[in-house]
């Protein structure tokens, strides 16, 4: 079953661009590839990316994804832009092969996951 980290990390991988991929995964999100979706870059990237990513970044990732065509937009002067993803082209992009051995895409496991696991839980202090 894929999940919500592997689609991330295959982004990555393919875009090669966090911001890109972080608006692209929102846009997903929202479900911008069954309808449109309007916001601003502003309200995107305080309220939905956390200020991760500032505004002016986002508005870089947007005309990124838009020049790749993954994703339209129509802006509404003054207003909200309204984003719509391309589904078939983000397909497209994730069945392109990759090579076979790409960190965060592999079952391999590590000792240090099963510490950092445990590493959430409380140490026991030390009477003096």
């Amino acid at each position: 079953m894929k999940t919500n980290s592997f689609l991330f990390v295959n982004l990555i991988y393919r875009l090669k661009s966090f911001r890109d991929v972080a608006v692209l995964m929102f846009l997903l999100e929202v479900d911008a590839d069954q309808k449109e979706y309007a916001c601003s870059a502003s309200v995107l990237s305080q309220r939905y990316l956390g200020n991760q990513i500032s505004a002016r970044q986002v508005e870089k990732a947007i005309k990124d994804l838009c020049d790749l065509n993954l994703v339209s937009i129509r802006v509404h002067a003054n207003t909200k832009t309204y984003f719509k993803v391309n589904r078939d082209k983000v397909l497209s992009l994730l069945n392109q092969p990759l090579p076979e051995r790409m960190p965060g895409l592999d079952d391999l496991k590590f000792p240090f996951l099963d510490k950092w696991s445990g590493a959430g839980e409380m140490p026991q202090s030390e009477s003096a």
